[in-house]
């Protein structure tokens, strides 16, 4: 039976079944047979039943480290938005390094459309630079989600975002009397909005 099946029968278990070392065995398993797909989805799975912060990020971490070391791209863009997802409900802080990744992630989400990790990144992206009051990359943030949403039919949530976009504004006036490309785009959209 493939390791696949196993994962996902382990992933459904009768009561009584202790899931954790089974998951174990059938993941060192995976990696013995170089299923390195199966090994990242199994600790993937496994994040989800960690509840210590810190051991989530370790984990998380160890994961990214060992896709990057596989150049396995895709799981690398999972676990530093997991990483992101982490840090917006405050439970980490991300490094320099974590935030330029997460913007190099935003960019090959944006060119691929894969449209759900996408607006996580975005809403990962937004939470860093709202709480850096990083106004500048707020908008050009806004430009660039703001045109996939609209090409995908998903003004609502180009609207919201305007909306939040103007609120941070109002409370740093940073960019009277700037004109630059993403300056312009928001003050058209917010000339549309009114």
């Amino acid at each position: 039976r493939p390791l696949t099946a196993d994962q996902i029968i382990l992933e459904n278990p009768e009561k009584g079944l202790d899931i954790n070392s089974k998951l174990d065995k059938l993941e060192a398993k995976a990696r013995k047979q170089n299923s390195l797909t199966v090994a990242f989805n199994i600790g993937f799975s496994r994040i989800k039943s960690i509840s210590d912060p810190d051991q989530k990020t370790d984990t998380l971490y160890k994961l990214v480290r060992e896709a990057k070391q596989n150049q396995d791209h895709y799981n690398v863009m999972r676990g530093m938005i997991a990483l992101g997802e982490l840090a917006t409900k405050g439970q980490i802080l991300l490094t320099l390094q974590d935030k330029n990744e997460l913007i190099k992630i935003y960019h090959y989400l944006y060119n691929e459309g894969f449209y759900t990790q996408f607006n996580k990144c975005h809403d990962i992206l937004w939470h860093i630079f709202s709480a850096d009051k990083e106004i500048h990359n707020l908008l050009q943030l806004y430009r660039y989600s703001s045109l996939s949403w609209r090409l995908r039919g998903k003004e609502e949530r180009e609207m919201s975002s305007l909306k939040r976009l103007n609120a941070e504004i109002k409370k740093s006036p940073t960019i009277k009397g700037s004109s630059d490309i993403s300056t312009a785009y928001f003050y058209a959209c917010l000339g549309l909005l009114l």
